[in-house]
């Protein structure tokens, strides 16, 4: 074990977390600077122990809370390269009001340009995407949109299919996660205040699977696991699963990285470059 302050991101245990403050409290989220985020991939890849496969995560908070619970496992080396509470699909504008604390949230956009830089940098075995929806209101080019319908419905589906398609050009493994109902254990700062509907879940995680069965990628469904017929797991092992009632965290990061790692099958490679 090893654990080395940067400016920018932490290395410890094979696992580079690039920060950007303490989730989900941003209040100003924004990408990590390119060089930083590059450089952080390096790293990664150089201290990554040879026998261990090479797991990418991108997407919002909840990638970023899981990074900690991949570590924990032991089986793999990880890159963290999520932003925490980065909207999704990029091109939206999602901002709100914490009624908890007042402030005012701006997301930032999730997968920024240099991503494929950081992947090419790390040479990840398998890229994870696991994006948790921002709540509304969203806009685009100055128009409201709105869960479950046009043009909302195609923004997204283009918006992930650009993002598989660039992210598997090198011939990485890519998969996609649907995301578990929202269910606040209690208020919160960030997204820890809010409520997102389950119809907007449903839609976006129906969304994902066509995309899934278009790009011919893999989709875990994180939902199923986490809300079995709709009803959500609080506690699992005895261990509270999401702490906030959306982030997995502590112990339960890392159950909820194991049964991901499970269900990828992603053991040593046969060669490594």
């Amino acid at each position: 074990m090893y654990a080395v302050a940067m400016a920018g991101f932490v290395v410890g245990g094979g696992y580079i977390w690039i920060y950007g403050g303490d989730v989900p409290t941003l209040s100003a989220p924004s990408a990590p600077n390119q060089n930083v985020a590059v450089g952080a991939a390096r790293m990664a890849r150089a201290h990554a122990t040879p026998e261990r496969p090479r797991l990418m995560l991108i997407g919002n908070s909840v990638a970023y809370k899981l990074a900690p619970g991949f570590t924990a496992t032991g089986e793999v080396a990880v890159l963290n390269a999520a932003i925490p509470a980065c909207a999704f699909p990029p091109t939206i504008a999602a901002s709100f009001r914490n009624p908890a604390t007042n402030q005012e949230i701006v997301g930032a956009p999730c997968h920024p340009a240099y991503e494929p830089d950081e992947e090419n940098a790390f040479q990840p075995d398998v890229v994870l995407w696991v994006v948790s929806d921002p709540p509304e209101p969203w806009h685009y080019e100055g128009s409201a949109l709105h869960a479950c319908s046009e043009p909302y419905d195609s923004i997204y589906n283009r918006a992930l299919t650009s993002e598989v398609e660039r992210m598997k050009r090198s011939g990485t493994t890519v998969v996609l996660t649907t995301e578990a109902y929202v269910r606040f254990i209690r208020a919160g700062n960030g997204m820890g205040a809010l409520t997102l509907p389950d119809r907007t879940v449903d839609c976006n995680n129906q969304l994902r699977r066509e995309v899934a069965a278009q790009q011919h990628v893999r989709i875990l469904d994180l939902f199923d696991w986490t809300c079995p017929h709709g009803k959500c797991v609080t506690r699992m092992d005895a261990t509270v699963l999401r702490p906030d009632g959306e982030h997995y965290a502590d112990t339960g990061a890392t159950i909820a990285a194991q049964w991901l790692l499970d269900q990828i099958g992603q053991r040593t490679p046969a060669s490594r470059p």
